[in-house]
């Protein structure tokens, strides 16, 4: 009878340990496109506040379609690519956005001069010139609920893209 409490008492004894174990272990930390992104979202959100407009949710399967766009930036290495190419793959994620139930109210994805598209958005922290960026979320329309944010990394330089939508009616 002693064996068994004995037994029970250090088997409880190292479930206690493991259980304590995984409440103290560090959760995995987030890469620098992760935290740029979630630091993006909470800035805009912050911004929006302020300004009295309505608050964005960020919905995973339209950040999913706003990081597959700007990964072609990515794949080319480099933060331009042709005109012609960002317009069609703009028009791509339009057409998924759609089918997916939603619709662009605004975004901010790249500048244009001539034939080229240029990813110009680089997040360096929460900066004056980041802040300034966000005010066009501002003037967004009222009827947006939600958010999609892409971030890539090129050269060193984190480059990130934003799209407010609302559901199709």
């Amino acid at each position: 009878m002693k064996k068994l409490a004995r037994l029970t008492a250090l088997l409880l004894t190292g479930v206690m340990l493991l259980l304590l174990a995984s409440c103290g272990a560090a959760p995995n930390p987030l890469t620098p496109e992760q935290q740029a992104r979630q630091e993006i979202f909470n800035a805009i959100k912050e911004v929006r506040q302020k300004a009295g407009k309505s608050s964005l949710q960020e919905v995973p399967a339209l950040t999913q379609l706003e990081q597959e766009f700007i990964e072609n930036f990515r794949e080319a290495g480099t933060n331009g690519i042709p005109l012609s190419e960002a317009e069609k793959l703009e028009g791509e994620l339009m057409d998924k956005q759609k089918k997916a139930g939603w619709q662009l109210t605004g975004g901010i994805a790249y500048s244009y001069s001539g034939g080229s598209a240029k990813l110009s958005h680089v997040y360096e922290g929460n900066t004056e010139a980041f802040r300034k960026d966000l005010s066009y979320f501002i003037s967004v329309e009222d009827a947006s609920t939600a958010l999609s944010i892409g971030v890539v990394t090129i050269e060193g330089k984190i480059y990130w893209t934003a799209t407010t939508l609302k559901p199709i009616t």
